[in-house]
């Protein structure tokens, strides 16, 4: 841990602290700044399945889903060092994007429940690349659905836009990314005909599919020098949700500015935090109960980190500019001491040789 991520540690401890857990849930509806701290310290704990589900619910229930779905991807893009990693672990993060467009998943399950049986069934009779590019053609289909999945279009529009300020040569290729990787190839690889196991041969059919599915969202560079009908199918289609006929195309900007304060230790700009008139449930306990738990968590782990600061015994791993700091500072300070001491030498000593 750095001293810049001591200080984040420190403004999460104090922002915990500072009022009821109860309140924190309520203004995190209207107030960014609640939410992007909620989210910061869900990803430093790990924040367990069911209070993540818990937070999108809340969200979900109070009309305000597009700013969780908004701050997840720009904390997410903001952080990402590579763009290779962006929702693709088991992170808080990652799962709460996965919760925003847990209705698309539902109904692609249920899509999937009927195409990948289908498959099988046509694979042993007759197969070739003609049947597989039928099937692919399927699931490219119910990958870009013409019904509206409000959380899913919002997790596109959002995703892109952060991506095209940070990563913009490969915005696409990380969307298809993502929807393979965490959305189809898991679901192809564990299906499971009529609740029996699959044969060896039906696995090396669904992995033969899996590979297909992935030169559409994932080529190859190679490949991807030929453009791929169901590639740019994709592509429009995300490009289409992101950027709709009635909203501005303008880029500028578009990240959340309090992640983009938090993150560069600025303070964002007060907002109004008026209480919501919504119902307390059952969500939103959960999401209380667990804030209040962590906080004598969160203060042990600060203090144990000034502890081990103040007696030498810093055991953590010292980023390159924390290093340059102490090591140019303790050469700053030993001077200083050594002119000091050369000052305080000529005026005792050479004050008496003078007399």
């Amino acid at each position: 841990m750095d001293g810049k991520e001591a200080t984040r540690r420190q403004e999460e401890l104090s922002w915990i602290q500072d009022r009821p857990a109860e309140e924190i849930v309520r203004t995190s509806l209207t107030n960014e700044r609640d939410l992007v701290m909620i989210l910061r310290v869900f990803e430093r704990t790990s924040a367990p399945d069911g209070v993540c589900k818990a937070l999108s619910d809340v969200f979900l229930r109070a009309g305000k889903q597009e700013p969780l779905i908004r701050a997840v991807v720009s904390l997410e893009t903001k952080r990402a060092r590579s763009e290779a990693t962006i929702f693709r672990g088991n992170n808080a993060l990652s799962r709460l994007a996965i919760e925003a467009i847990r209705k698309f998943i539902d109904e692609l399950d249920h899509e999937l429940e009927s195409i990948v049986p289908s498959y099988l069934d046509e694979i042993h009779q007759e197969n070739n690349d003609v049947t597989i590019a039928k099937y692919v053609d399927m699931i490219v289909k119910a990958c870009t659905p013409i019904s509206t999945f409000s959380g899913y279009h919002m997790f596109l529009k959002h995703l892109y836009r952060s991506l095209q300020e940070r990563f913009p040569s490969t915005t696409l290729r990380v969307i298809s990314g993502f929807i393979f990787l965490r959305i189809l190839s898991p679901r192809i690889l564990t299906f499971y005909p009529s609740n029996n196991a699959v044969t060896e041969r039906e696995h090396r059919l669904l992995v033969n599919l899996v590979k297909a599915v992935q030169r559409v969202f994932l080529p190859s560079t190679r490949s991807a020098a030929i453009p791929n009908p169901y590639s740019t199918q994709i592509h429009n289609y995300i490009e289409a949700k992101a950027n709709p006929p009635d909203s501005k195309r303008s880029m500028g900007n578009f990240m959340s500015p309090t992640v983009t304060c938090l993150e560069e230790g600025r303070t964002p700009k007060r907002q109004n935090c008026d209480d919501e008139d919504l119902e307390w449930g059952k969500d939103m306990e959960a999401l209380a109960t667990y804030l209040e738990i962590l906080r004598p968590a969160m203060t042990k782990s600060v203090g144990a980190f000034a502890q081990a600061l103040l007696t030498g015994r810093h055991v953590g791993r010292i980023s390159p500019e924390l290093q340059h700091h102490l090591i140019y500072g303790g050469i700053l300070i030993t001077l200083m001491s050594l002119y000091v001491l050369r000052l305080w030498a000529t005026t005792r000593f050479g004050g008496e040789d003078k007399g």
